[in-house]
């Protein structure tokens, strides 16, 4: 890659295996969704064990603005159950294509333009950043996290 006139600070809190390579996963993922980035960005991970009874559950969630995101990344599913490492980097990958999102101003703080169009009434199958989250997931996860414990 580039060099690169930029950075992507990133804080992880909870615990979670693999911080190092958690970290370098997110860093390559912005720096290639948004290569011309030319500013410093603050990216806080936060890892929970927030289950479906506790209210309102999600897999992951991802709020922000151009200069600040927080994804909180979820350890259990909604039956309970542990997500393997693996799953919780591709619900990761989901939630780095929003944080792209917001980086470049293409969506809303409040999730309701996205590229300057109205959508807050838009279903959510149908909200062109989750299509294009859910597009780009499995792409993000298998450039830039499988086979990562065998990066030097």
């Amino acid at each position: 890659m580039g060099k690169k006139n930029y950075m992507v600070n990133v804080g992880i809190t909870g615990q979670i295996a693999r911080k190092n390579d958690i970290h370098g996963y997110i860093q390559d993922t912005i720096y290639h969704l948004h290569p011309k980035l030319r500013r410093n960005v603050d990216l806080e991970l936060s890892i929970t064990s927030y289950k479906v009874e506790d209210g309102d559950y999600n897999y992951a969630t991802c709020s922000g603005n151009r200069s600040g995101i927080e994804i909180v990344l979820n350890r259990l599913n909604e039956d309970g159950r542990k997500f393997t490492h693996d799953q919780m980097m591709l619900n990761l990958a989901h939630e780095l294509v929003h944080a792209k999102q917001f980086i470049k101003g293409e969506l809303s703080p409040k999730l309701q333009r996205f590229k300057r169009k109205y959508h807050g009434k838009t279903p959510y199958s149908r909200q062109p950043w989750e299509k294009e989250a859910y597009k780009l997931e499995n792409k993000i996860y298998n450039m830039f996290w499988v086979g990562r414990e065998n990066f030097i």
